[in-house]
């Protein structure tokens, strides 16, 4: 069995020397942390809504934008816009005029994509599991 002491020893030195400037840096970053996170857990949520709609649809697909600050997800059906993810107020055709097509996703691609994701995720989860080979 392995001896911990000096490691926690150690730990907690580091602790007491560095804890006050974590503790003022994460005053100072915090908030700001805090807010692109929220952005990125919102901009996810927006491009799921926006292919589980294109998914509904004939030849449902999604076009990825940026407007201002912000990422958009239009959903086509064919070539006929159908709604963006989150709403804005510039009309559809307004938004994608000078937008490349050759960024558009269809649901089968996005699906396709998705999924080989998960595989070579659990792949790998499985891979760390497994008897190292001498």
């Amino acid at each position: 069995m392995a001896n911990y002491g000096p490691m926690i020893g150690k730990a907690g030195k580091l602790a007491v020397k560095y804890g006050p400037h974590v503790a003022a840096a994460a005053k100072v970053v915090g908030p700001k942390a805090k807010e692109i996170g929220q952005k990125k857990l919102d901009t996810a949520a927006e491009r799921r809504k926006a292919f589980a709609k294109a998914g509904t649809l004939d030849a449902g697909a999604v076009w990825p934008l940026r407007h201002h600050d912000q990422r958009v997800f239009v959903v086509l059906a064919g070539d006929r816009l159908v709604e963006s993810f989150p709403t804005v107020a510039v009309p559809l055709e307004e938004l994608t005029r000078d937008a490349d097509p050759a960024k558009i996703v269809t649901h089968a691609e996005w699906l396709e994509k998705k999924a080989l994701t998960r595989a070579k995720n659990t792949a790998g989860a499985i891979g760390s599991k497994l008897p190292k080979k001498s």
